[in-house]
């Protein structure tokens, strides 16, 4: 039997949800801080992809998440194509790194601002990419379950660019 009543038992659950994203966010923020130039351009092992791809594609992935939670549109949408819609080797020119650090830091800094305003019943909203109908037949679409994968999301590449180091 639980110690909490559902509204608390809410409140803990996204609390710690959104307390991994920080976590999350911080340890990668503070990894791109501490990477040289020349390491962010070494691949993660032979033949795989790049630090820079990584980071621009970090960016993108949190861009449009911005969008899944319906905080804004997004911000850089050039960087799909480039991140997102090609591999790593593609002959598609990248931002240069000091530019991505940069819009890493803003990326951010809107996601924090959002999420701090969020309540916990927001957080059980549908997504922005799901219809009202696919959300009736599957509650778990919801703004919660995107910041939960977009965190393991997240946690995969950190561990990834750590590697650069």
């Amino acid at each position: 039997m639980s110690h909490f009543k559902s509204d608390e038992a809410l409140l803990l659950t996204t609390k710690l949800y959104i307390e991994a994203w920080l976590l999350s966010n911080r340890r990668l923020h503070n990894l791109i801080i501490k990477l040289s130039e020349e390491e962010i351009y070494k691949e993660i092992s032979p033949e795989r992809n790049r630090g820079i791809y990584l980071l621009g594609h970090l960016i993108s992935t949190t861009d449009t998440m911005i969008e899944l939670l319906g905080f804004d549109k997004k911000r850089y949408p050039e960087l799909d194509p480039i991140f997102v819609s090609a591999p790593d080797k593609s002959g598609k020119i990248f931002p240069d790194f000091e530019v991505l650090k940069q819009n890493w830091e803003k990326i951010n800094a809107v996601m924090l601002e959002h999420i701090e305003n969020m309540s916990p019943e927001q957080w059980l909203e549908k997504h922005a990419s799901v219809s009202e109908d696919d959300f009736k037949k599957d509650p778990t679409r919801n703004k919660l379950n995107v910041l939960i994968s977009r965190t393991n999301h997240q946690n995969y590449h950190l561990g990834q660019l750590v590697l650069l180091l």
